[in-house]
């Protein structure tokens, strides 16, 4: 299974998703406008609009005027995270998606390429799956940290092998029959400083401790290019 890359190439120089933009980014299900652009886009706001200090609205810092510039940093279906002036001062701040309507064609085409596959990788990571164009910090939040990190340069370049062991634990039981000392607190018990001997049956349990690679997912700049599943 393939996923929709963030991947995109600006100028030479590869961008790859990466959430957290700014201290006012707290959903991670919005989107690095970068990462879909390839750079963060100019936008002007065709209505009047209010800027907030959360995502969810409540914090209004102040009204956004008609045919203002701003950068957009990251977006979700409802607000935009927006860099630009507020009473005069630069900042970051929410915005409701409703201050930018209508948005060109071009513009909305572009964001829902990056709705949809925040919706997929949602998906896989509730299911704990991993898919080709996943980043490390998805497939970490679907299959945890690995068991351990490989790392390969070749003629393609530098590939992080990341590897999960599937543990197992067996309990044995053994039986034998021989001739054991055997101690005891009953007087009699030792003759001259040494312990007596019998004969019987005895048991050894065995715990046994066995691990397997049940996966190796392969990075290259960051990204799943491909992943082996032990049968």
């Amino acid at each position: 299974m393939r996923i929709r890359n963030w991947k995109r190439v600006v100028g030479g120089a590869a961008i790859v998703v990466a959430m957290g933009v700014g201290s006012l980014l707290a959903d991670t299900r919005a989107i690095k406008a970068s990462t879909v652009f390839g750079e963060a886009p100019v936008l002007t706001t065709k209505n009047v609009g209010h800027a907030y200090a959360d995502q969810s609205l409540r914090r209004n810092l102040g009204m956004i005027f008609r045919d203002s510039e701003v950068v957009l940093l990251a977006y979700t279906d409802k607000a935009f995270l927006v860099r630009g002036e507020v009473a005069g001062k630069g900042r970051e701040y929410w915005i409701s998606v409703e201050a930018f309507t209508p948005l060109p064609r071009e513009v909305v085409e572009v964001m829902n390429l990056g709705i949809d596959r925040v919706n997929e990788v949602t998906e896989l990571v509730a299911k704990n799956q991993v898919a080709l164009g996943m980043t490390e910090a998805e497939v970490r939040r679907s299959l945890g940290a690995p068991d351990k990190k490989v790392e390969r340069i070749s003629a393609r370049g530098k590939e992080v092998v990341w590897e999960y062991y599937e543990r197992t634990t067996d309990v044995r039981v053994g039986a034998d029959f021989g001739v054991r000392p055997y101690y005891g607190f009953r007087r009699g018990h030792f003759y001259n400083g040494f312990p007596r001997y019998r004969s019987g049956f005895g048991g050894t349990i065995f715990v046994v401790r066995d691990e397997e690679r049940d996966m190796a997912v392969n990075f290259r700049d960051g990204v799943v290019v491909s992943i082996e599943k032990t049968r």
